[in-house]
């Protein structure tokens, strides 16, 4: 009798322990991330000009519908720290900056997109939930599309603007379980605001996104 408790002893001693070693290492390998949200990109000042006056936008903001994804690798330090890194693409929308002069409309159409090269930082506070922080570079293009009636000062219309931007993100996630994760997060392209004299910048990104963590155990 003392034998078999023994055993159980073992057994149970064993299992919570590889339980545990599970549990720490629940977060580390590759991952695949999917998000949705919307963004804000603004503007500010005389944005179109059809060359003889133009229409005051003063300072405005417009939030579209956006959308990410990203392929990476996360690594657990120990229970609480992990580090990683990875590759991603943001779709930030397109806004429509719409100008009026006498009868004459015009609009520029300025869609926004990025790939983006960030490293990761995250603490578990338990199983189930966590924060992390991301930083690194975004390769912002602005494709900028403009009507017959009005033109861009100091720019050509129909034309995309490639800028290497940074890039902040700060997030939450709950575990579902411990390879399926719900993430919360802000991004922050840190671009600028479109003026008459320079319309061809990357537009400031704010943008809150949620979506789906997999990672595949290794």
């Amino acid at each position: 009798f003392r034998i078999m408790l023994k055993k159980i002893a073992l057994t149970t001693l064993a299992a919570s322990t590889l339980l545990m070693a599970a549990n720490a290492s629940a977060l580390t390998g590759v991952y695949v991330n999917g998000q949705i949200g919307y963004a804000d990109q603004s503007a500010k000042g005389e944005l179109l000009s059809n060359g003889t006056s133009a229409t005051d936008l003063t300072e405005r903001t417009k939030r579209q519908g956006a959308w990410s994804t990203a392929l990476g690798y996360n690594f657990d330090l120990d229970e609480a720290i992990s580090f990683g890194a990875e590759f991603g693409y943001g779709y930030y929308g397109r806004t429509i900056w719409q100008a009026e002069s006498g009868s004459v409309d015009g609009f520029a159409k300025i869609k926004q997109s990025a790939w983006t090269l960030l490293f990761t930082a995250g603490y578990h506070f338990d199983e189930m939930f966590g924060a992390y922080f991301k930083a690194g570079p975004a390769f912002g293009s602005s494709d900028v599309r403009g009507d017959n009636s009005f033109s861009f000062d100091g720019a050509v219309t129909d034309e995309s603007y490639n800028k290497t931007l940074p890039m902040i993100v700060l997030g939450g996630t709950f575990n579902i379980m411990p390879e399926l994760a719900v993430n919360l997060e802000w991004q922050h392209i840190f671009g600028a605001e479109l003026t008459q004299e320079q319309p061809n910048r990357f537009q400031t990104v704010n943008a809150i996104m949620a979506g789906l963590t997999y990672t595949f155990e290794v």
